[in-house]
């Protein structure tokens, strides 16, 4: 991946990120503690580079979209706990941002194969694959004239019906809840060029 900007990396995002993100919550959770400052430094410095590193421009996220969702999932608890704890808002942050709101283009159409609305099945992933929970929760941090607010929970509407239970998906909307009080239009989309991934041929989005 991006050695060059990494202090460290086995070269699997979702692997560096969990004991990172961990690390965080230990600062948090144990402030008293003589190592806490020096936890949250070392973990938030290396968050940020690996959103550096791993968050290209046009916001794709290099790990196939199963673990772009699962290193999303516990970035997001993590971003609430720093927000509340030090008000250091990564929901704001420009490459935050870029990352779900190319999630909400990468979204596919409806495949009639599986009935549903989900992501390209590319890579390490399962099909449907919505990460409805995950655009939901991050959706609840964002102001509600923001229009990436509106697209995530479009989004998320196209695959709620599909939502299952995994190792996050109990405890996010729990934690960060929000229930929309209406249906989201999604944006109709044009064919794209994502930078380090590939070209989105969107023409017909978001007709079945």
């Amino acid at each position: 991946h991006k050695p060059d900007k990494l202090i460290w990396t086995n070269c699997l995002p979702n692997f560096q990120s969990d004991p990172m993100s961990a690390l965080v919550h230990l600062s948090a959770i144990l402030p008293e503690h003589p190592d806490a400052l020096h936890w949250r430094r070392f973990a938030l410095d290396d968050i940020d580079r690996q959103l550096d590193a791993y968050c290209s421009p046009s916001g794709a996220w290099e790990e196939s979209i199963n673990y772009a969702l699962f290193t999303l999932s516990y970035f997001l608890i993590t971003f609430r706990a720093v927000k509340n704890r030090w008000g250091i808002n990564y929901f704001q942050d420009d490459r935050c941002r870029r990352f779900l709101g190319w999630l909400t283009r990468f979204f596919g159409p409806f495949d009639k194969r599986v009935d549903s609305y989900t992501f390209p099945g590319i890579g390490n992933s399962s099909v449907p694959d919505t990460g409805a929970s995950v655009l939901l929760a991050y959706a609840s941090e964002l102001a509600v004239d923001d229009p990436l607010r509106h697209d995530l929970i479009a989004t998320y509407q196209l695959g709620e019906r599909t939502l299952r239970l995994s190792e996050d998906g109990a405890i996010l909307p729990a934690g960060m809840p929000l229930f929309p009080e209406h249906r989201y239009p999604v944006r109709p989309l044009a064919s794209e060029h994502m930078q380090e991934l590939g070209v989105a041929m969107r023409h017909a989005h978001p007709s079945p």
